[in-house]
């Protein structure tokens, strides 16, 4: 069969040699679910536009590496670049903690960033799938080796550097191995956006080649979908025009999309006007309190200022006593002054009371001291008399032994008893000339002690009479001067009160004042930008809809032409077909003519013709219509059966016909 074709159309062509040869027809999804994918489905494709070089394994060939792997700032540099791509490949959240240019990694983090770096070279923004392995796994590091090894890395690496990748030796290696997947994370980048700058280059026509593409494939599942009837859309589908509209079509259903997102964000953040109304009314009520308040702060204020005066005639009065109480001081103290006794006389009687104090201390020490000289004394003569009786005693006793007469011992008794009366006498005037002495001092103290009586009692009454006086005006003073302070510091209070409370309410009046005008002005703005904002949604609403009011028109347009185009078809296939049918059976009456007659002349002269009949019925008439012809093509064939069994050697003949008509 062969199916209707557009000269400019050869993917329908394909699909109709698909259909000319008997293959089955391909099962397809929803056309509309199809028709519904964005135009940056086709970048799906984009693996077959990146370089070979990343999609095409091979057996890996070493050489040596002219990298100084083990050069600091080399070092460094790598590490820098490596984190600049850990974000390409989605790494952030795995590698958080030391990565910094001076220090070797942990082994997770390098087992993280290789397996990153190599997925995202193989097939970039896919992240490692096989990071639930744990990091000491042999099975990882085969993993791992194995991909190395699949993007052919040209430089000595084993396994065992991978399986220790975080000491000291071989650390640079693995540096190494980091600064060539960042090169073809560098070239994947390049690839694939030169392949996304490809798609959006315009053609020739003025559509890009990924809305051609995008087109197209709708077209084909389409087709696929609607068979031979989608052939007349799918022509219309990838015109320039058409793709031109569906594409600003799309591109104002995206701006309407955002406009109603934008629309709703304003209106989450604009403030109702009935709520700033209702916000407006309590200002303007705390307003009203506010001046009322403000009011009666005044009246009190008046209040007070009429009050003001009372109170500075009371504190004037209050001032008057004051100075009449100082007056009266001042006559107490004239008076005090006036005494017999003046103050300075006091303080002489009591510097006089201080010294006979302590002359009567020094003579009573002098007593001391003679009572105890006399003490002494008595204590030596004892012990001078106990000393000499002990001295007459030994000497009696020696006397007794040495047996001396006893007239020698009246001697010395009389000697002895001399002594003590040489003796006697200057003590007894010694001692006569002490109780003098203690005599005329206990005198003396007991006068001085007698006058300092008569001074301290007179000083005493003078204090008591002056302490008494003192505080009859201390206490008249006190009581005045606290009367006078109470009223002073009530008047001050109520004054200060006042002033205060004053001094708020215009502060608050002010404040409410501010408030009222900033939520005027807010109100103002928010109903301004309210306003900016709906009729900007309003302008783009219309543009939206005009948009899919000029796209549905276009679509309504193209399926009333289709349906037109159909219509059209089926009544020229009909027309087609009733001829066709006609001319079949004037075609099997020749041949029954020809057969009754056994004319092989003429049957061997119509033979090609009948054959070629035969396929023109087969090619146009069914290939519209797989229904119609089909007893006619029965009754053709018995006909031409027919023929050749009367002549067979038109058989052969025939057979090739037939052959060449299949072909």
């Amino acid at each position: 069969m062969i199916t209707y074709l557009s000269s400019a159309n050869s993917n329908t062509y394909a699909l109709a040699s698909m259909k000319r040869s008997g293959l089955p027809r391909p099962q397809q999804s929803d056309a509309n679910t199809r028709r519904s994918r964005p135009h940056g489905t086709l970048t799906e494709r984009k693996s077959s536009f990146l370089p070979s070089s990343v999609a095409t394994p091979g057996k890996r060939q070493t050489e040596k590496d002219t990298r100084n792997l083990k050069d600091r700032t080399w070092q460094k540099a790598v590490v820098i670049r490596a984190q600049s791509f850990i974000e390409v490949v989605g790494l952030q959240a795995l590698c958080t903690s030391s990565l910094k240019p001076g220090s070797i990694w942990t082994l997770k983090e390098i087992y993280n960033v290789l397996e990153g770096f190599v997925s995202g070279v193989i097939d970039l923004g896919q992240s490692s799938s096989f990071s639930s392995i744990p990091a000491d796994s042999k099975q990882r590091v085969e993993q791992l080796y194995n991909k190395i090894e699949y993007l052919g890395y040209p430089y000595v690496l084993s396994k065992q550097v991978l399986s220790s990748p975080n000491t000291p030796h071989n650390w640079p290696l693995v540096l190494g191995l980091i600064d060539y997947l960042c090169d073809k994370l560098d070239e994947r980048k390049d690839g694939a956006a030169q392949y996304q700058r490809m798609l959006q280059r315009p053609g020739k026509c003025g559509a890009s080649l990924g809305d051609t593409l995008h087109a197209m494939e709708e077209g084909y599942a389409f087709f696929l979908q609607h068979g031979k009837d989608g052939g007349h859309f799918v022509d219309r589908l990838v015109q320039p025009s058409l793709i031109r509209k569906r594409r600003d079509l799309a591109q104002a259903e995206e701006k309407a999309r955002l406009a109603a997102e934008e629309a709703r964000v304003w209106k989450e953040r604009a403030v109702p006007a009935q709520r700033l109304q209702q916000e407006l009314q309590e200002l303007q009520e705390r307003f009203a309190r506010a001046e009322q308040e403000a009011d009666r702060l005044r009246e009190r204020r008046s209040q007070l200022e009429s009050e003001l005066p009372l109170k500075e005639a009371e504190l004037a009065a209050g001032r008057t006593q004051i100075d009449r109480l100082r007056d009266e001081c001042e006559q107490l103290s004239e008076r005090i002054r006036a005494q017999p006794v003046s103050q300075a006389q006091v303080m002489s009687i009591r510097g006089d009371i201080k010294e006979l104090e302590s002359y009567i201390g020094r003579l009573d020490e002098t007593l001391a001291n003679t009572e105890q000289a006399i003490w002494a004394s008595e204590t030596q003569l004892s012990a001078d008399h106990d000393k000499l009786s002990q001295a007459c005693n030994q000497v009696n006793v020696r006397l007794a032994h040495l047996g001396l007469p006893q007239r020698a011992v009246p001697e010395l008794n009389d000697d002895a008893h001399q002594s003590n009366q040489a003796i006697e006498p200057a003590v007894k005037r010694h001692l006569a000339y002490l109780a003098d002495q203690i005599s005329e001092a206990n005198r003396k103290r007991e006068e001085a002690r007698k006058r300092l009586d008569s001074i301290i009692d007179a000083v005493e009454t003078q204090e008591a009479r002056l302490a008494t006086i003192n505080s009859m005006i201390e206490a008249e003073k006190a009581s005045k001067r606290r009367s006078e302070e109470a009223k002073l510091q009530e008047l001050s209070a109520s004054v200060d009160a006042a002033t205060k409370q004053l001094a708020s309410a215009e502060a608050a009046c002010d404040r409410q004042q501010e408030r009222l005008a900033r939520a005027v002005r807010r109100e103002r703005d928010a109903a301004s930008r309210l306003a900016v904002f709906e009729a900007e949604l309003s302008r783009n609403l219309a543009s939206a809809i005009d948009a899919v009011k000029q796209a549905g028109s276009m679509e309504i347009e193209i399926v009333a032409r289709r349906a037109e185009l159909d219509s059209d078809r089926r009544r020229l296939s009909d027309r087609l077909a009733e001829l066709t049918r006609r001319c079949s059976h004037q075609l099997v009456s020749i041949v029954s003519d020809i057969v009754a007659t056994n004319n092989t002349n003429l049957m061997a002269a119509l033979l090609p013709r009948i054959q070629e009949l035969h396929d023109q019925h087969r090619g146009g008439v069914v290939g519209d219509n797989d229904n119609v012809g089909d007893g006619d093509d029965a009754e053709l064939l018995a006909a031409i059966c027919c023929v050749s069994d009367k002549n067979p050697e038109l058989e052969k003949s025939s057979s090739n016909g037939n052959d060449d008509g299949e072909n």
